[in-house]
């Protein structure tokens, strides 16, 4: 199977929740720290939105570090690689694709996915 057909497939296993939360991110090692919220969340990856100045320094593939806040000012730090970059207005941003996840990670993300739903369903009463 080659590398787009896996892409593919990862695509159609895991679903993508809408998952609100802030996110600091930085890039390439660099020093700077954007600060900004993420879109939606899947076991394996993170929309994170994005100014176009910014996405326009990245590169698929790239390396990049996220601390998603997971409950009011505690994070958790995940490594991953940028799959794509959304250069529309109105979602802009960085698909990024996790790295090794330990099993806190798992359960954290899992938790987030849950009680951003959770909430979510209870606005739409």
């Amino acid at each position: 199977m080659n590398t787009h057909s896996a892409t593919l497939k990862n695509r159609r296993e895991y679903e993508r929740k809408p998952v609100q939360v802030i996110v600091h991110f930085n890039f390439r090692g660099q020093e700077k720290v954007y600060e900004t919220l993420s879109l939606n969340l899947s076991p394996i990856s993170i929309f994170i939105q994005a100014e176009r100045e910014v996405l326009n320094l990245m590169l698929t593939g790239e390396s990049v570090v996220a601390m998603v806040e997971f409950q009011k000012n505690l994070f958790i730090r995940l490594s991953g690689y940028v799959v794509r970059l959304d250069l529309i207005a109105e979602s802009s941003g960085f698909a990024m694709k996790f790295l090794e996840l330990d099993e806190t990670q798992k359960r954290i993300l899992a938790n987030l996915m849950i009680q951003e739903h959770r909430f979510r369903d209870t606005m739409n009463v």
